[in-house]
């Protein structure tokens, strides 16, 4: 074991390494995507959007109750 830092790593000798290195190579010749440009942006508006929903459910809800706006009573 190599202590890295505040870690402890394994350190790869032989076989195991020659599969690591193998391994690694081959993911380094993977095309690597590009995210759309506005990427982050519609995620952010997603979140704000579906706040926005919650924030308008939960007042709704805080206000009338489903029962209570169609003129229902429970016998209690």
């Amino acid at each position: 074991m190599a202590i890295l830092g505040n870690r402890c790593a394994p350190v790869l000798t032989g076989e195991s390494a020659r599969r690591f290195l193998e391994a690694m190579e081959k993911a380094d010749r993977l095309p690597r995507r590009e995210l759309p440009e506005n990427f982050f942006s519609d995620i952010e508006n997603c979140l704000r959007r579906s706040k926005e929903q919650a924030e308008k459910d939960k007042s709704e809800t805080a206000t009338v109750g489903r029962h209570e706006e169609s003129g229902y009573k429970t016998d209690k």
